[in-house]
């Protein structure tokens, strides 16, 4: 009688509550599914403590972490020992539930029980997810490489095993994130080929696997994300439409599984990222458009899903971009404040979600753009100032995380360009100071890094206009023309997107604005033709074709100007 009860369990555990993790909307069926089974399962535990029971146990407090992470714990009634004392934070309970899953896995199993091995190492996997969204990345490698150790060992025990393998994958993925998001490329790449190759293996042999195809998808778009930071745009967009073709497979083989349609919905995001880096911006909203779309039909079936509302807060910031870059100031407005209303909104949800807090910081920050347009220059000192004050609580908790220090560089350019709209110069460059620093910082650590250089040029540039405008132009030509040589520095294979192009050119117009103010009028009008020529290029080319016509404009102005006055 106890084993029946105990298989129905397990049947309910892996099949049917593991099945509705992927149907949108089910949430609260799955925690009514996954409390009972603890519940029944603590009935039989107080008779029968075994190694089976016990397994058991933690892969239920495991899923339940899991479903804490993605809804949260709101309206859970729970009856199991301590539950009254969970954490009303989803990713403080998560995490309780797997401390708890891996008490029970480390200290009631026996070690050479494979089995228990595979869930150590995967509760801790996920324990180190946790810790990196609640700003804790020292700890959250430790429990990563701990984890990806064990899988390897599994791994070589049984080489043959696709379960094994793919476990192996998801840790090594993760890491790849991590360097990704840190600016480190050349050790994320190596992280993603590998994932790639393990892979390809396993594509061999289960040809028509769900999870190894949707795996291969993911592995392609993360080595498209490198080739981007490379500026080779030609492989990404290769690598990109390759996993974009894998996840509209997937969703037309399982239209109503969640995780195909949001794989779906990123393969839109990176495609449409292809065609802004292109400047090809009306395509770059088709795509982010559709994946919107997709997002917003997840969310009404599934309001508190955490992982979709961080998604749809992606599209929306997406749409603000681009919009802003055609000069649509009020549409994205509007982006932007549905992209402000989520990151409120999920950071009210788990205020210990570093994402959440950085998501408000991100809106905020793009916000002050709209209100420089608007020129409401005190309501743009106001956003900005915000985002900047999250962004260095953030960075107070982990200054190990690389992405977070790049979002406060960020923020110190954007407090300093509003500052520079107001005509406050020193404030203004002492903030572009605190800004050139990091980056400096980041540079020195990743000198090959394409990132690195694009953010330290950034800064040199927003320095040499601040000097520039508050009438030093030996500071300001200095600036500028340390800025193309860094530029310049990027082989010119590598720097065919439409941002690094611009930014060259106004580099080298802005230099020759300072040689016009030393008098040095020749040079001047050389920078002047070069940066022309380079803008035409652009518009021929039919990127950012509208922005590049107002470039090209000014640039016929100043040579004007400087024809009258030589």
């Amino acid at each position: 009688q106890r084993q029946r009860v105990l298989g129905i369990l397990n049947t309910f555990l892996l099949d049917i509550e593991r099945g509705l993790a992927n149907v949108p909307g089910s949430a609260a069926v799955q925690r009514n599914v996954l409390t009972t089974v603890l519940n029944k399962l603590g009935e039989i535990s107080n008779e029968f403590a075994d190694d089976q029971v016990n397994m058991s146990n933690a892969m239920a407090l495991m899923d339940l972490g899991d479903l804490f992470s993605r809804v949260g714990i709101k309206g859970l009634q729970l009856d199991f020992p301590h539950s009254h004392l969970l954490k009303p934070s989803p990713l403080d309970a998560a995490s309780e539930m797997y401390a708890e899953a891996l008490a029970i896995a480390m200290h009631s199993m026996p070690e050479s029980n494979r089995d228990s091995r595979q869930l150590i190492a995967t509760i801790k996997q996920k324990q180190a997810e946790i810790l990196r969204q609640t700003a804790r990345t020292p700890e959250a490698i430790v429990l990563l490489e701990d984890s990806l150790a064990m899988r390897r060992v599994l791994l070589a025990e049984s080489p043959e095993s696709r379960e094994m393998a793919l476990d192996v994958v998801v840790s090594v993925d993760f890491r790849g994130q991590i360097y990704l998001q840190d600016g480190d490329f050349t050790r994320a790449r190596d992280a993603f080929v590998e994932v790639q190759s393990i892979l390809a293996r396993l594509s061999n042999e289960w040809p028509y696997d769900w999870e190894v195809k949707r795996r291969l998808g993911i592995a392609l778009s993360r080595i498209a994300d490198v080739a981007v930071h490379d500026g080779n745009l030609d492989l990404a967009t290769q690598l990109y439409n390759q996993d974009k073709a894998i996840a509209t497979e997937l969703v037309q083989n399982s239209p109503e599984n969640l995780t195909a349609k949001r794989d779906l919905c990123t393969s839109w995001d990176r495609i449409g990222n292809i065609s802004a880096q292109r400047g090809q911006l009306d395509q770059a909203m088709v795509s982010y458009l559709e994946s919107r779309r997709l997002r917003e039909e997840l969310r009404a079936a599934e309001p508190t899903h955490s992982k979709t509302n961080q998604e749809l807060f992606v599209s929306y910031m997406k749409g603000g971009d681009t919009r802003m870059l055609m000069k649509d100031v009020p549409s994205a407005q509007a982006d932007y404040e549905k992209a402000l209303s989520l990151a409120e909104e999920l950071a009210q949800l788990d205020p210990q979600n570093a994402n959440a807090k950085r998501f408000q910081s991100m809106s905020a920050e793009v916000l002050a753009d709209v209100a420089i347009a608007q020129e409401k220059l005190d309501d743009a000192l106001g956003y900005a100032k915000k985002s900047l004050a999250i962004s260095l609580e953030l960075v107070a908790k982990d200054r190990t995380d690389g992405q977070m220090q790049r979002d406060l560089l960020l923020c110190y350019a954007k407090v300093a360009k509003v500052l520079l709209a107001k005509k406050e110069f020193d404030t203004c460059l002492m903030q572009l100071e605190f800004a050139r620093q990091i980056a400096r910082t980041a540079y020195d650590r990743h000198p090959e890094s394409l990132q690195s250089i694009k953010d330290y040029s950034v800064i040199l540039l927003r320095m040499a206009e601040a000097h520039l405008e508050s009438g030093d132009a030996s500071a300001a030509a200095t600036h500028s023309e340390a800025m193309v040589m860094l530029l310049e520095s990027i082989p010119e294979s590598n720097r065919q997107d439409a941002t690094t192009r611009r930014r060259l050119a106004n580099a080298i117009t802005l230099s020759g604005r300072a040689l016009v103010e030393l008098r040095q009028f020749e040079k001047a009008r050389d920078a002047f033709e070069r940066s022309r020529s380079m803008t035409l290029a652009m518009i021929e080319a039919n990127m950012r074709v509208e922005q590049m016509q107002l470039d090209l404009s000014e640039i016929d102005l100043l040579l004007s100007q400087l024809a009258i006055r030589e």
